[in-house]
């Protein structure tokens, strides 16, 4: 083992296309938060503990290594996004002109201790995390988890839209997930447990399928937490977010123990914060998407869409 050189972090956690990218614009608004990074060794590494290809403590040397890399990088101004059109772009927080005159100190060690000093906080992306939570904490145990999710009937037109639900994207070169070899073809390390024929299915049910198991996922995840763990956990639902980011981000600062950035108004301007939600949102992508699904996966869309309801909401609203 080694000693780590940083060990406390921001990860902003969810389904894809629930918007953590957003919800990290708003965090690194925070004091002393760090410009969002996108680390895939987070997620693939402890998906492959989870599906049984990789020990945890193999897992725990790889990403501590990679982690303190990466906040070392960023400490002493190395490498930073300056592509203006990523939200992870270092000229989109508050702070970039402290951020980018890193790269002008000689002294790197100064530029370390500056950062430890005054406790910055790096802040990550982790695509589907919540599902192996315990392998993160477990590996990361002074991390801090903010949870961000999305009604389900938005979910699947989003994926859909997107072109998610095809099966070629196993052969894709754009998709950078890894894909695992069942007898009817390659599928994603959600889809390893279904009975169902990924190969042949189609699009649409491909995507109703692929979020009902990933929040079902979730909540067994959750539900196996001790308090402990829970309460490193801070949930947010995105349509809270956009209709009343004021309160999002006072209960993002009672959290984090961090107050919003002087800066924090105009990146609400930019992300167009707050936005409305139609209140038929859910009506509409339900007719979407039962044009075009089976009608036996009726029922696991509605039982999906009522969990949202009755058990993820609340999460959200207790935390507030």
């Amino acid at each position: 083992s080694r000693h780590r050189l940083f060990d406390e972090m921001i990860v902003v956690e969810g389904i894809t296309r629930s918007g953590k990218f957003l919800l990290s614009a708003v965090l690194s608004a925070f004091e002393r938060v760090e410009p969002v990074q996108y680390a895939p060794a987070l997620e693939n590494l402890l998906m492959f503990h989870r599906v049984g290809t990789m020990d945890l403590e193999s897992c725990r040397i790889l990403l501590h290594m990679e982690f303190d890399l990466r906040t070392h990088e960023m400490a002493i101004g190395r490498y930073l996004n300056t592509r203006t059109a990523d939200v992870s772009c270092v000229f989109r927080v508050p702070e970039h002109e402290k951020i980018m005159a890193r790269a002008n100190v000689e002294d790197r060690d100064e530029l370390i201790r500056d950062f430890i000093d005054k406790k910055r906080l790096p802040l990550h992306i982790y695509h589907e995390g919540l599902p192996n939570a315990r392998a993160f904490f477990d590996v990361f145990p002074r991390a801090s988890m903010v949870s961000i999710f999305r009604d389900p009937a938005a979910l699947v037109v989003s994926w859909y839209d997107r072109g998610w639900g095809k099966m070629p994207s196993a052969t894709d070169r754009r998709v950078m997930w890894p894909f695992f070899h069942s007898r009817s073809g390659p599928r994603p390390w959600w889809a390893m447990e279904w009975m169902e024929d990924y190969s042949n299915l189609s699009e649409m049910d491909r995507c109703v399928l692929t979020i009902a198991a990933l929040y079902d996922y979730s909540r067994r995840e959750l539900e196996t937490l001790g308090q402990d763990l829970v309460r490193r956990l801070c949930f947010v639902r995105y349509e809270d977010l956009l209709r009343e980011p004021g309160a999002e981000i006072a209960k993002l600062s009672s959290f984090l123990g961090r107050e919003p950035a002087p800066g924090i108004n105009a990146v609400l301007q930019r992300e167009r914060l707050p936005r409305s939600v139609p209140d038929d949102q859910r009506a509409r992508m339900i007719a979407r998407i039962g044009a075009l699904m089976s009608p036996e996966l009726k029922p696991k869309l509605e039982r999906t869409c009522a969990d949202y309801d009755s058990y993820w909401s609340p999460l959200a609203k207790a935390a507030a």
